[in-house]
């Protein structure tokens, strides 16, 4: 699993934008704040710049066919690519290029392509990657539904369908002898609290990753010591709009 908890992100730019959706929608903490291109409009790029000290780019919640991402060097040079030919509404549409540790500033460049209708996405971020060791295979993948459900004095049923938003949990096994316990307990679970942030929760079985914006369920991060050197500690990740 991975989390951009450490985000280096410190503007945006897009080659075409909706006046009514800006581009620094895209670095707002709700991801149903859209940006939104001008419609018909494609391909659009998505310019992220990146403090020095980042490994990780991604962009949420598109409605884009596919994209390519580009990720450049303070000099302009490309460094990494990645290209999603066809992204699924499997993982929401979302997307994510990892690379070696940028010394430098960087920039990470999102083309993204759209038959038709307006090209959209919800978050952008970039910065230095927390590595959390995968689950086991007993973790559980749920769902928060947001939908209005009521009975009717008349006995009717009414409902309203809203987003229905992703849950992870599980266990994942650490070693007390090193520095991993703590990475998580403090440098993610204590730092981030109930803030989001984008976590990438890939089981290596899928061809696609789910990446969510999403926050810690800090009361859940509680650590059970097995033994003298290992212990297991529980997550829950919650997605949020």
């Amino acid at each position: 699993m991975y989390c951009i908890a450490n985000e280096l992100q410190t503007a945006v730019a897009s080659t075409s934008e909706d006046s009514d959706y800006p581009d620094d929608n895209l670095l707002d903490e709700r991801p149903k704040k859209l940006f939104k291109a001008v419609s018909g409009v494609s391909p659009v790029t998505i310019t992220l710049s990146i403090a020095a000290g980042s490994n990780i780019a991604a962009l949420l919640y598109t409605n884009a066919d596919s994209a390519v991402i580009t990720i450049k060097d303070s000099g302009a040079s490309t460094i990494e690519t990645k290209t999603y030919s066809s992204l699924t509404s499997r993982n929401k549409k979302s997307m994510f290029c990892k690379y070696a540790t940028e010394s430098g500033t960087a920039t990470a460049e999102f083309a993204l392509t759209k038959a038709s209708g307006q090209i959209e996405a919800g978050i952008a971020r970039a910065g230095l990657v927390d590595t959390i060791k995968d689950p086991k295979y007993d973790m559980q993948e749920g769902r928060n539904d947001l939908s209005v459900e009521k009975i009717l004095a008349g006995g009717g049923h009414y409902y309203k369908k809203r987003d229905i938003l992703k849950t992870f949990s599980g266990q994942i096994g650490l070693k007390r002898t090193t520095d991993a316990l703590y990475e998580y307990l403090q440098d993610i679970a204590d730092e981030l609290g109930p803030t989001p942030a984008v976590w990438i929760i890939d089981d290596g079985v899928l061809s696609w990753a789910n990446i969510v914006w999403a926050k810690l369920d800090v009361k859940s991060a509680t650590a059970t010591y097995r033994s003298r050197n290992y212990a297991v500690c529980n997550f829950k990740i919650e997605e949020v709009l």
